[in-house]
C-alpha cells in the first residue's frame, strides 16, 4: 500500500525503491508485485513502453488479473487501444479475481470499479461511439465523486464532441 501512496504522490523514485525492496523477498507474489509496482511507477512517469516490459516480466512469473489490468493501462498510454480493450474485456469476465487481488483480507473492489473508465478510454481511442455510454456507466457508479480526478476526466470526455 505504501507503493500506491508513493505513486499517487508522483514519488516515482520512492515507488521504484519499494518495488526493489519487495523484489528481494522470496516467492512468486513478491516477484509479481515488485514488477507491477515498478510498472505503475513507470506509467506515472510517462514511460509506458518500459512499463510494458515490466508487466510482461510480471506476467511470466504469474499470469495475473492485476497484470492484465496494468497491461491495458499501459497499452492505452501507448495508443494500442484495440489490444487494451482485449485486456480489459478479459478483466471484466473475471472481476472476482480483481475484487480480491490483494487477498481475502483486503478487498479491492474499488480497482474493479475502474474497469468501465479504462474500457471507455480504449473505445474512445478506437473512435467507437459507445465510449460515451461507457463513460456514463462509469459515472453512475460514482454519483458523489466531487474530488475524483478519474470521474472528472470521464465527465469531460463524455461531454466532448465525437470524432476528436
Amino acid at each position: 500500500m505504501a507503493a500506491v501512496a508513493a505513486i499517487a504522490a508522483r514519488d516515482v523514485k520512492g515507488a521504484l525503491a519499494l518495488a526493489v525492496n519487495l523484489g528481494r523477498g522470496s516467492g512468486r507474489d513478491h516477484a509479481l508485485w515488485s514488477r507491477l509496482i515498478a510498472a505503475e511507477a513507470l506509467m506515472a512517469a510517462k514511460k509506458p513502453r518500459e512499463a510494458l516490459d515490466r508487466i510482461e516480466d510480471a506476467q511470466r512469473v504469474v499470469d495475473s488479473w492485476p497484470g492484465h489490468l496494468a497491461r491495458a493501462k499501459a497499452l492505452i498510454q501507448v495508443g494500442e487501444f484495440a489490444q487494451a480493450e482485449g485486456e480489459l474485456r478479459r478483466c471484466m469476465t473475471s472481476q472476482g479475481q480483481g475484487a480480491f487481488m490483494f487477498g481475502l483480507d483486503a478487498p479491492s473492489v474499488r480497482i474493479v470499479s475502474q474497469l468501465p473508465y479504462y474500457l471507455a478510454r480504449a473505445l474512445e481511442g478506437q473512435g467507437r461511439p459507445e465510449s460515451k455510454a461507457t463513460y456514463e456507466s462509469f459515472l453512475t457508479s460514482r454519483p458523489n465523486a466531487d474530488h475524483d480526478p478519474m470521474a472528472d476526466d470521464a465527465r469531460r470526455r463524455a461531454r466532448a464532441p465525437s470524432g476528436r
